[in-house]
């Protein structure tokens, strides 16, 4: 998320826990603007974003940690729009 904003995107962060002190000083640290949303599942992303959609979807370190991944993949590939990665 650090890399992207500082790249110049427009960066969403999400976490089902809460990372917010962590995230609050590497923001600082790095000059990287971004929003961070703590406490949310997969299955509550979609609500939590009004549905938003990204050209975007990063979804490194997360699969093997579900334990339904092909539910997983669904859910992330819904919040990338048409045509995106």
């Amino acid at each position: 998320s650090v890399l992207m904003a500082r790249a110049g995107g427009v960066v969403t962060a999400t976490d089902i826990t809460s990372r917010r002190d962590n995230i609050a000083c590497l923001q600082q640290a790095f000059d990287a603007e971004f929003l961070y949303l703590a406490d949310v599942t997969l299955a509550e992303l979609g609500p939590a974003l009004d549905h938003e959609v990204f050209d975007v979807v990063n979804f490194a370190g997360v699969l093997y940690h579900t334990i339904n991944p092909l539910g997983a993949l669904a859910a992330a590939r819904a919040r990338c729009r048409v045509g995106g990665l």
